[in-house]
């Protein structure tokens, strides 16, 4: 493999965390955070969400008690989703790996990002608006020294749908890690059950179109310019617990999401990526995690 090849390689993995952690954020933000911060009895008190009820069938967790439901856990992991964030929420978050792909296991190869972001509009009326500033490689290079900000535009339909379209690093500075990329992606939203504290009581499905980083290993390193499919599959397992599956174009990433908290959209993520070896990469699947935070500066 060239020198040029495992670069590539090995900052593509480094923006794969940053999605992470963006991914997390951005979802659970949406569905728990605007829903959950409040500790107001019956039916949220939200203006938002009192729109959402009127003009869309959501899922049955988004009435009722706020206290009385756990924080939604992670729906997402290394691909963006079809839901995004709209006005006045905020998400920040940090991922790390074990190692970068194509790199020994050992300390010195282990990386990080971070990631903050902004939502604006309203998705359930017209368009929501939500932006992302992304810090890559926090392990060799401070903070923000090498950056890239991603923009991602979605809108929520009848029967708990939701589509987006995406520009990933849109605007950078220093050496990003990878290039830009653009999506197109939609989410299907399940109830499973009436009441979201049961086992097994919610489904999303994810599947989208992208170039960039979503296409395959041997496109990146050949430098072809195509497009490839990606998509998750998640089920909230418990009401605090998530099992996320995730084809990123290159390959598989598996990992569960807890909310130790009820009202708290504080969420731990950890797992392994490049699960499958289709990457080529001969040093097996690498540890990821991440820790994010959302909340809605809504009154």
């Amino acid at each position: 493999m060239t020198t040029r090849t495992m670069r590539r390689s090995r900052v593509s993995s480094s923006s794969e965390l940053t999605r992470q952690t963006t991914a997390t954020g951005a979802f659970a933000l949406l569905l728990a955070a605007c829903l959950f911060a409040s500790a107001a009895p019956a039916v949220a008190q939200d203006p938002a969400v009192a729109r959402r009820n009127l003009r869309l069938p959501l899922p049955d967790f988004f009435t009722g008690t706020p206290n009385t439901y756990w924080s939604v856990p992670a729906m997402g992991a290394n691909t963006p989703g079809g839901f995004g964030a709209g006005w006045g929420d905020f998400y920040v978050g940090l991922g790390g790996t074990s190692r970068a792909r194509f790199q020994d296991e050992n300390f010195s190869d282990a990386d990080a990002a971070a990631a903050f972001g902004l939502g604006f509009g309203d998705p359930i009326r017209n368009i929501g608006f939500e932006v992302t500033v992304n810090s890559y490689s926090t392990f060799e290079h401070q903070f923000f020294t090498r950056s890239g900000i991603d923009f991602h535009v979605h809108r929520q339909f009848l029967g708990d749908f939701s589509a987006a379209v995406g520009w990933e690093n849109a605007i950078t500075s220093g050496e990003p890690d990878a290039g830009e990329s653009f999506y197109f992606v939609v989410s299907k939203w399940t109830s499973l059950r009436e009441d979201p504290n049961k086992p097994f009581s919610a489904l999303l499905v994810t599947g989208g179109l992208g170039n960039g980083r979503f296409r395959s290993q041997q496109n990146v390193d050949d430098d072809v310019e195509t497009v490839n499919v990606f998509g998750s599959v998640a089920l909230r397992v418990l009401a605090p617990l998530s099992l996320v599956a995730d084809w990123t174009g290159q390959d598989l990433t598996a990992v569960a999401s807890v909310a130790p908290f009820r009202n708290v959209s504080l969420l731990l993520l950890g797992g392994f990526a490049d699960i499958t070896g289709n990457t080529g990469d001969e040093g097996g699947a690498r540890f990821v995690a991440s820790i994010s935070y959302g909340l809605s500066l809504r009154g």
